[in-house]
């Protein structure tokens, strides 16, 4: 596949690297608890139903099904890449949550008693590190930014979204910033990795030259997964 850093993901990069320094030197700041609060801000009626609905872009079959709509007819080999990173790291986050990082409670269990506290959506509490939303968001908007590698503005503009994605969970209280910043390193670096798998490219051209139908059934795929981690993966 071709990795050349063009300008499109140069612009990207930058941004997505800055905004991920800055929110680490906050979570440094603040702490690890603390921290949360920084970035719950400006709640009103119109911005926790925003957050409410553009936060289900980084559910992972709602993902992968943007990819295959987005680039399906631009780059099938990075929709495919993009569609194996987003499975892949959703897998590995999930072993982390539940195997090691198990004890980690979210903000609805540890920050209870404190006043300040706002959930205006669904109420959770345990296994909070890392972040799978977050952890499909760096996979997502990354997997577009190759996509559209060589649109500036595109690069730009993924990954503010990305950081809009990513905010959101800690607006709607479900993640403290670790969680997603953490999450959206962990999907960012298997798009990556997954780039560089050396049959990759032999299997993308593959499901190129079959046409739209395996697209679709790959997106059924996803769906099923997607279902899997949702209600049997506990």
């Amino acid at each position: 596949m071709n990795s050349k850093l063009s300008k499109g993901l140069f612009s990207y990069y930058f941004i997505f690297i800055s905004w991920i320094l800055l929110s680490f030197i906050i979570v440094y700041s603040y702490g690890y608890n603390e921290s949360f609060f920084a970035f719950q801000i400006g709640h009103s009626f119109y911005s926790d139903t925003f957050f409410y609905y553009f936060t289900q872009i980084a559910d992972s079959a709602i993902a992968c099904s943007l990819l295959i709509l987005i680039g399906i007819n631009k780059s099938k080999n990075d929709v495919f890449a993009g569609i194996i990173a987003i499975i892949v790291s959703g897998l590995f986050v999930q072993l982390l949550k539940n195997q090691i990082f198990d004890t980690w409670n979210r903000p609805a269990e540890i920050l209870k008693s404190d006043p300040r506290l706002i959930i205006p959506g669904e109420y959770l509490f345990n296994k909070s590190f890392p972040s799978g939303h977050g952890t499909t968001t760096g996979a997502l908007f990354l997997s577009l930014a190759y996509i559209f590698r060589e649109q500036l503005y595109y690069g730009i503009i993924l990954s503010i979204l990305c950081f809009i994605t990513c905010w959101s969970r800690v607006y709607l209280g479900v993640h403290f910033p670790a969680d997603v910043l953490t999450g959206a390193i962990i999907g960012s670096v298997f798009i990556y990795g997954t780039r560089r798998i050396p049959y990759l490219n032999n299997t993308s051209e593959f499901l190129s030259k079959k046409g739209t139908t395996i697209w679709i059934v790959l997106a059924i795929i996803t769906i099923i997964f997607r279902l899997i981690v949702r209600f049997i993966i506990p």
